[in-house]
């Protein structure tokens, strides 16, 4: 029991450390210390015009960015912008200790239906106590018994049995993963992987194909069991996500896909690895970009906010969930100010190509609208994402984000391909 016990607190310590994305900030990047332009331009205009304003972009010639061939674009349907200050979750949520294993119950169920009884799950969980202290506590029923005499509180609460492994952190499911995932992942037989919920299906073995962050794209590929277009399973996995969102009063964010990898999986088939963001009034989150033309993916060398890779879910069945993490998201978001103009596309393209002056020529993969922290802040703001490939260097991702309120632009991160 006692390696049992080890081998969970190092996995929980992992857990910890992955489980809040994008709240550390370092020095290390570039920030626009030079006069930048602020014109505004109303919402409703920047939106009905982007198309417009994204192929006169091509056209326009600046001296280090190249719009041309510009993959990927979007602005969400809005007419107005609402900054927000934003709270993080703790560990547990605030959740009694016995709401806690009942959401956990509920969740089990979602998954696997009639899977266990509820005495089951009690005797079959792995609970976390305290991540300070590094207490760990083999099932719900010690817990229970230990509560008695100590001032418990659980953080955390992990199964892993046949078809189901679940893990849940107090706003919604931290991690989940099903057999049929298991079943096509390709099991390398000198690294196995530690456990089911270590598994990863971008690997080598598991290669992309196909990458876009156009979720409505018409894009079709043969899944385990039939076809299904990108556009048709992103929308499935947002009504999976909404619907996982209903199950439990646990204050889980609102959560959607933001782009999409195709993976090979073997004897012809293919599965989609969604990347998933918070979604704040219909604006998705910053995110990373992660992969290559060639199938490669992109770690970051330099980053100022981003997590890991980003939250995922997985579809290797048509209309269905196999595998998804859930790290990112806030517990409460209070309104701040509410912006009918912003920065438009031409002006924030301009700051950020003022940014990088006198920096090697760069090619513009995508331009987005996203939510973004303020700095080392919980402010939430609105910016223009641009994804930039190094003119000199295709190995070189470069993540510049232009405020659309106050057009202040940042280098927020430098990816390197793998």
């Amino acid at each position: 029991m006692k390696n049992i016990r080890n081998t969970t607190i190092a996995a929980l310590s992992a857990f910890a450390i992955l489980l809040f994305p994008g709240c550390e900030n370092s020095n290390i990047l570039t920030e626009s210390d030079s006069k930048h332009q602020t014109e505004k331009t109303s919402v409703s205009v920047v939106r009905d015009t982007f198309n417009e304003e994204i192929e006169a972009l091509r056209t326009e010639k600046f001296d280090n960015i190249s719009f041309e061939n510009l993959k990927t674009y979007s602005f969400p349907d809005v007419s107005e912008i609402t900054t927000y200050k934003i709270s993080r979750y703790e560990f547990g949520n605030g959740l009694t200790s016995e709401q806690f294993f009942e959401n956990f119950v509920t969740y089990c169920d979602y998954f696997a239906p009639g899977k266990l009884s509820k005495e089951e799950i009690a005797e079959k969980t792995i609970v976390q106590g305290d991540f300070e202290s590094g207490e760990s506590y083999y099932n719900y029923k010690q817990f229970l018994e230990l509560a008695q005499t100590d001032d418990l509180s659980i953080h955390y609460i992990s199964l892993e049995i046949s078809d189901l492994y679940l893990a849940y952190f107090g706003h919604g499911p931290y991690w989940y993963i099903d057999d049929t995932l298991i079943k096509h992942y390709k099991r390398d037989a000198e690294n196995p992987p530690r456990s089911p919920m270590s598994v990863s299906m971008i690997d080598d073995d598991h290669p992309i194909v196909y990458y876009t962050e156009n979720t409505d794209s018409t894009e079709v590929y043969a899944l385990a069991d039939g076809e299904i277009s990108i556009a048709d399973a992103a929308k499935k996995v947002n009504a999976l996500l909404a619907d996982i969102a209903k199950q439990c009063d646990d204050d889980m964010c609102e959560i959607g896909v933001c782009a999409v990898k195709v993976i090979d999986i073997g004897e012809g088939c293919f599965g989609y690895y969604f990347t998933i963001t918070p979604v704040v009034d219909g604006i998705r989150y910053a995110y990373p970009y992660t992969a290559s033309d060639d199938g490669g993916a992109y770690f970051f060398e330099e980053q100022d906010g981003y997590g890991d890779i980003g939250d995922h879910a997985v579809m290797i069945e048509t209309g269905k969930l196999h595998s998804l993490t859930n790290s990112h998201g806030w517990k409460d978001k209070t309104p701040v100010g509410v912006y009918d103009s912003i920065v438009p596309l031409k002006t924030a393209a301009e700051n950020a190509s003022k940014l990088l002056s006198g920096q090697m020529g760069f090619k513009a993969r995508s331009v987005t609208l996203v939510y973004d922290l303020k700095g080392d802040s919980d402010d939430l703001v609105p910016c223009w994402r641009f994804v930039l490939e190094s003119s000199l260097n295709h190995n070189k991702i470069y993540h510049v984000y232009v405020n659309a309120l106050t057009g202040e632009a940042r280098v927020k991160a430098v990816q390197g391909v793998e």
